[in-house]
């Protein structure tokens, strides 16, 4: 199970071999509730999102190389046997994103606390108005997976195989092109053959609706567990709530689209509907 109670986290609190991470950054073209900042999990260290994606890349989000993710990760003072929880201010919004980072450069012992910093609040555990920093640097060492990553060439390839399903977690009004897309020049629309699983429908408040539920809507669109399911939103941010979410479920072969609808809506040669 990728999620972890609040808690669970609370009782391991000093616990030289965990790390725990904010990866709190503000809601892109949608308004969400979220505890107001500074207030940090006691010991949490920063993970910018945006600090920790590629700045050489015209998209927003991109991820880092194997090289340049562990030397970053190094210096949050991750080992090679660190516990890694990640939380943000919403409850689950940008903290999967962060998760699967870890998750396509080989780390397995990485979590997501299960409603975020305002279940933490809610339930009267301890925060503190400044980040934590690490005393020494690690000694991580990344695999890079390449199976969890796709760009469009891939999808491209895969679309002509109908060998994948491709999910998007924008908002029904952005999937069916009814809206400006958030990011100036973008054209609208989707991915021809793709599904549109909203990532607020996968919530309830702060937290996942039950698995029970979540599988009734993957069912929709997915055959099987063992099905690729590709994941895409605007910048492959909130894409990683639905492989958070398919993860609970068991579904195994998932991919994140890293360029998601900022790459594919800026090629004007690739399809769209």
């Amino acid at each position: 199970m990728s999620l972890i109670s609040c808690h669970a986290v609370f009782d391991q609190l000093g616990n030289p071999d965990l790390v725990i991470l904010d990866a709190s950054m503000p809601p892109v073209g949608i308004s969400l509730p979220e505890v107001k900042m500074p207030c940090y999990i006691p010991g949490a260290r920063r993970f910018d999102i945006n600090a920790l994606s590629d700045a050489s890349s015209e998209l927003p989000h991109m991820l880092l190389s194997p090289a340049a993710f562990q030397e970053k990760a190094r210096a949050l003072g991750i080992n090679q046997h660190t516990k890694i929880i990640i939380y943000d201010n919403v409850g689950i919004y940008s903290s999967p994103r962060a998760w699967w980072n870890f998750k396509v450069m080989g780390v397995d012992n990485v979590y997501v606390l299960d409603g975020g910093l305002p279940a933490w609040v809610e339930q009267g555990l301890d925060t503190v108005t400044t980040p934590g920093k690490a005393i020494v640097g690690g000694d991580l060492s990344v695999n890079f997976q390449f199976s969890k990553v796709i760009e469009s060439a891939g999808i491209i390839d895969a679309m002509e195989k109908q060998s994948i399903t491709i999910i998007d977690l924008r908002s029904r009004e952005r999937f069916n092109g009814e809206v400006d897309e958030p990011r100036p020049g973008l054209r609208r629309g989707h991915i021809p053959g793709s599904y549109n699983l909203p990532f607020t429908d996968l919530y309830n408040g702060e937290f996942f609706k039950t698995q029970e539920e979540i599988e009734l809507m993957f069912r929709k669109n997915a055959s099987g567990k063992d099905e690729q399911l590709v994941f895409s939103c605007g910048s492959g941010v909130t894409a990683c709530i639905g492989i958070l979410a398919a993860s609970i479920c068991g579904y195994t072969h998932l991919t994140l689209y890293d360029g998601s609808w900022a790459d594919w809506a800026s090629n004007l040669v690739l399809p769209s509907e």
